[in-house]
């Protein structure tokens, strides 16, 4: 159940993070100009394997510290 709350939590922090930088993207920073109200934004093919690479990264580091540091094992008594 923790792995599936903690699952929750990040897809729903990734959702609030992309609305937040593709809103500001989407609406125009002056009014009355050449662009339309709101422009058309998609993440290019870059854009999402960087996305995936930091995933990855951060899964790798944090596999690495767990195993490095031994945090699962039992306390020393």
């Amino acid at each position: 159940m923790q792995v599936l709350a903690a699952a929750l939590v990040m897809v729903s922090l990734l959702i609030s993070r992309y609305d937040y930088i593709i809103g500001g993207q989407m609406v125009p920073l002056f009014k009355g100009t050449w662009a339309p109200e709101l422009l058309v934004y998609r993440p290019s093919m870059t854009e999402w394997m960087l996305f995936l690479m930091a995933i990855f990264l951060a899964n790798v580091v944090n596999a690495y510290g767990e195993r490095s540091l031994g945090l699962s094992d039992e306390p020393a008594q």
